[in-house]
């Protein structure tokens, strides 16, 4: 991505994607030890609160999805948790195979697929939708599914941090922007003028670009 092409992508009305060429990363990111690399060099009850905190709503969410119930989903997201937990240590980063949210989805998709598999064997739960639910999934939708689930989630992230640091009124215009309305039209409700308006809108993508790409980063090494 050249620089004329960041630039585009910040001048874009539209969010830009979760996916980055991380090159382009500052280099104060750069140069930065993602949460991995920190959690495996401190294992500990810190770190592992960090990493639950970190992964945990991913993870659940992509169990969910996956056609598990609720309470099922909470009882795999533990134990997906303490198994990528204990098999950190033998993370290591190949571009070939892949970063790390692929190497977690891959103990979450196999956790589902054996819960199912276990239940289409137990005969007192047994029904007709839990004997076809592991054969519904096929691998290129599984994949898309976490890889548009792991978007929403970076995204959600940044937006929860970047929103601490402007005024109600300003996340509001933002907003408003994303779901369509017009400039004038908001200028016109909030009493400001439209270079306004576009100066709340480039801070506010601007500020959650950046953490965006950091959260990234950070987790996603």
């Amino acid at each position: 991505m050249s620089h004329i092409e960041k630039k585009r992508i910040l001048q874009n009305d539209k969010l830009p994607p979760a996916k980055y060429d991380l090159r382009f990363i500052v280099k104060s990111i750069q140069t930065r030890k993602t949460l991995i690399e920190k959690i495996i060099e401190n294992d500990d009850n810190a770190s592992w609160e960090t990493f639950c905190d970190s992964y945990q709503d991913y993870i659940f969410v992509m169990i969910k999805n996956m056609g598990v119930s609720h309470q099922d989903s909470e009882d795999l997201k533990q134990d997906v948790l303490v198994k990528a937990w204990k098999a950190l240590p033998n993370f290591t980063y190949d571009p070939e195979k892949g970063k790390f949210r692929w190497w977690l989805f891959t103990i979450v998709k196999n956790t589902v697929y054996r819960h199912f598999r276990d239940k289409s064997k137990d005969v007192s739960t047994e029904t007709d939708s839990d004997l076809v639910e592991i054969d519904s999934f096929i691998e290129p939708e599984v994949e898309k599914l976490a890889e548009d689930e792991w978007k929403r989630f970076v995204v959600k992230k940044a937006w929860e941090i970047v929103a601490k640091e402007f005024e109600p009124h300003v996340l509001e215009i933002f907003t408003k922007l994303s779901e369509g309305h017009k400039v004038k039209d908001i200028a016109i409700n909030y009493d400001i003028k439209e270079n306004t308006v576009n100066a709340y809108k480039s801070r506010v993508r601007r500020r959650l670009y950046r953490e965006i790409v950091k959260i990234e980063h950070e987790l996603d090494c």
